[in-house]
């Protein structure tokens, strides 16, 4: 589904060249108006059209420069007017696709401000009109340059006023928002006021956009989760021209099944391995599913056309098949709370058991095993297509460890080096992943990565015979095995030898630089990893300390290192499991520490005796 996003852009204009992906200091908006105008249709009891006037006033700072500024249009909003106050400046109109697996329809018409003298203000004016206020505006307050100053005014007739409204997030107490009638008692006034707002900037691992930027999302034209619904699903009721082409393969998938749940399964891992994830979306394609005959021909679509597929499947062999809309992880609310189009950004299938028990079925994933959902849809309120009255649902939380890579470690130590085998289990997320970075490659491929996903890229690590069991959806756990030799592990310091176990590797990485930050951390995905090792010794070197064992549990992670001597066998093991996606910023450097305890831990270091005979 569209949403607006954030482009790196490059324009070269009047002889500048400037690069949205690089946020310049020197560069401050001192004044910037949003202006949001609520046309009604002729009868007065709708709203027809919004009027959207901005304008930003740019000022160099310390050396002169250049900004960039731009709003985006697509097959439903039109630009009316686009220009700056500075000579020879001409506005830009290109395509913003984001690229990747995903296209659409929507444009940018950028202009270049250019910035010649210090302190000396330039000013941007656009004017855009929507025709589809159903597609309610979402905006967050602030820009990639520092605004001093800024004024959001949405006006509307007062007959509205009981209607149309605003929900806000992450005001701070430089944000106030006041609403009253105008002087002339005809329009209802709703204005946003803000100062000193920094730059919209934040690193790679922070929490996704609506989680942390101060934005405004509109909401009325729809007065509930049952209204939004009735209107999303009216996009989806045109006849397929072809269903039987459909039913056909259905029951080709089906052929060998005993049972609806190998039957759900069966279509579900089809999808998955035949329909290429690819989003085109022009004009009311953005709302619209394709026909599901037409993504089972072209074998790719969309979240809605796969979606779409999985429904349309599951109904022609005479299972209860349902459209779902749903909002991802990205999105920090409900329906319930903002029935407005932005609050849902995916589509996904489900079934209805005869038991009214929903199954979810998201035909995004890749090679993901029945059962398991995604950590971007885990949790997240769901509306069930059900008639005129929708389902109001939510895709189960399910336990990390439903997501599991557990590496077995079964190993002897003799001329400085461990020799034996290595067994790699992987479920869930962690499965999926082996498995379409297996489908996404070429077969010359197929060893290297296999080899990688047991070595971690430790160098000192050599692989041979690795091979793969339950290597497709559906079959289990995927099982990795192979031999292992590890060289050159003994590390002697003065009259002491050492060996150090590299337990976790790169757990290190999942730390947050704190330095200057202003937002918490965002972890994508949940799951344990867990590495058990078997060491067996000869008699003439033998570990004579062992580590304390360490234990964290908290609401972000659980970890567990502890090893143990019998005779002449050592075992190892070390775990941790994230749980959460949000990690506060008051609680950062409590988790980096923790953090830091598991990669100290993770690499355990063993002193070893030797033992005379």
């Amino acid at each position: 589904m569209k949403t607006q996003i954030f482009l790196s852009i490059a324009l070269i204009t009047a002889g500048y060249q400037v690069s949205v992906a690089e946020v310049e200091n020197n560069i401050v908006i001192t004044e910037s108006i949003d202006n949001y105008t609520f046309i009604p249709d002729k009868h007065g009891t709708g709203i027809a059209s919004i009027k959207h006037n901005s304008s930003n006033t740019f000022m160099a700072t310390r050396v002169p420069g250049a900004a960039l500024d731009y709003v985006f249009y697509d097959s439903f909003t039109k630009v009316n007017k686009a220009n700056v106050k500075a000579k020879g400046v001409k506005p830009v109109y290109q395509s913003a696709i984001s690229g990747g697996i995903f296209y659409d329809d929507s444009k940018i018409c950028a202009v270049t401000v250019p910035l010649e003298e210090i302190n000396k203000p330039v000013k941007t004016e656009f004017e855009t009109t929507s025709s589809r206020p159903d597609l309610e505006p979402f905006m967050f307050l602030g820009s990639r340059y520092p605004i001093k100053h800024g004024t959001i005014n949405i006006t509307m007739p007062v007959g509205f006023k009981d209607n149309i409204d605003i929900c806000t997030s992450n005001f701070g107490d430089n944000v106030s928002v006041s609403r009253g009638v105008s002087t002339n008692g005809r329009d209802w006034t709703i204005t946003i006021d803000y100062h000193d707002m920094p730059a919209l900037d934040s690193s790679g691992d922070a929490p996704p956009a609506r989680y942390i930027y101060p934005s405004i999302q509109f909401i009325g034209n729809f007065a509930d989760a049952q209204e939004l619904y009735r209107h999303l699903h009216s996009f989806t009721i045109s006849a397929d021209p072809d269903m039987e082409s459909v039913k056909i393969k259905a029951l080709e998938i089906t052929a060998g099944c005993n049972d609806d749940e190998a039957r759900i399964e069966a279509i579900y891992n089809w999808v998955h391995q035949n329909i290429r994830y690819v989003a085109i979306e022009h004009g009311d394609l953005g709302s619209i599913p394709d026909h599901a005959s037409e993504v089972l021909r072209k074998r790719y679509g969309d979240c809605k056309g796969s979606a779409n597929l999985i429904k349309a499947m599951l109904n022609s062999i005479g299972m209860d098949g349902r459209l779902v809309w749903i909002g991802t992880s990205s999105v920090p609310y409900d329906f319930t709370d903002r029935p407005s189009f932005p609050t849902g950004n995916h589509m996904i299938a489900a079934t209805i058991l005869p038991n009214d028990s929903i199954i979810y079925l998201d035909g995004t994933v890749g090679l993901a095993d029945y059962g398991v959902y995604g950590a971007c849809i885990q949790g997240k309120q769901t509306l069930v297509e059900n008639g005129d009255n929708c389902i109001v649902g939510r895709v189960p939380v399910q336990d990390p460890l439903t997501n599991d890579d557990v590496t077995d470690l079964n190993l002897t130590l003799a001329d400085n080096s461990l020799t034996g085998t290595v067994t790699g289990t992987l479920t869930g997320s962690d499965k999926a992943s082996l498995l379409n970075r297996l489908n996404d490659n070429t077969p010359d491929k197929y060893r290297e990565i296999l080899e990688n996903s047991l070595t971690r890229r430790r160098k000192s690590w050599h692989i041979t015979d690795a091979t793969l069991t339950n290597g497709t959806p559906g079959n289990g756990a995927a099982i990795l095995t192979a031999n292992v030799k590890i060289d050159n592990v003994i590390r002697r310091a003065g009259n002491k030898q050492y060996l150090t176990l590299e337990l976790l590797p790169g757990i290190s990485a999942m730390q947050f630089n704190s330095k200057n930050r202003k937002y918490g951390g965002w972890i994508n995905s949940f799951g344990r990893t867990m590495t058990k090792v078997t060491i067996k010794f000869d008699r003439t070197m033998i570990p004579s300390e062992l580590p304390e064992p360490i234990v964290i549990n908290n609401q972000w992670i659980t970890a567990r290192i502890e090893c143990k001597l019998s005779d002449d066998t050592l075992t190892a093991e070390a775990e941790i499991t994230f749980k959460s996606h949000l990690i506060p910023l008051e609680y950062l450097e409590r988790y980096n520490t923790d953090i830091k305890q598991v990669t100290k831990g993770a690499s355990m270091t063993l002193v070893i005796n030797t033992v005379t005979q």
